[in-house]
């Protein structure tokens, strides 16, 4: 659907980002946020392109399957059956199959279907 719409992709697809005020007055200032937002932005593409993100996981209990104890003990089950290690204690691995279309990609129109592009070679910073 996404790549076939024709509305207008501004309104209807882009997310967005609002931030609440920083309880240190001194980092509300416009310039040191944006600063922090593109550092922090550089500091999560660098770990993702290296590989070394952890797997993002939703917990419906997190006293068991967010603890040090569980991540140990999952490591060892092969990968085929960690899904179900997972599920007995209520954690559900989360898709991060387009995380690498965070950065560096575009939608270049085509007749009747976009296409998306990811250019990892490029940087803008």
């Amino acid at each position: 659907m996404y790549l076939s719409a024709r509305d207008s992709v501004v309104l209807n697809f882009n997310p967005f980002m609002s931030f609440n005020p920083d309880p240190k007055p001194e980092y509300n200032d416009q310039l040191i946020r944006a600063t922090n937002v593109v550092c922090s932005a550089v500091r999560f593409m660098k770990t993702l392109r290296a590989g070394l993100l952890e797997p993002e996981v939703f917990h419906l209990n997190p006293a068991k399957s967010d603890t040090d104890q569980f991540k140990k003990l999952i490591r060892w089950v092969p990968s085929s059956l960690s899904w179900y290690g997972a599920y007995m204690v209520n954690a559900y691995p989360l898709d991060m199959s387009q995380y690498f279309r965070l950065f560096n990609s575009t939608r270049l129109p085509k007749q009747g279907r976009d296409e998306l592009f990811t250019d990892a070679k490029r940087s803008i910073f």
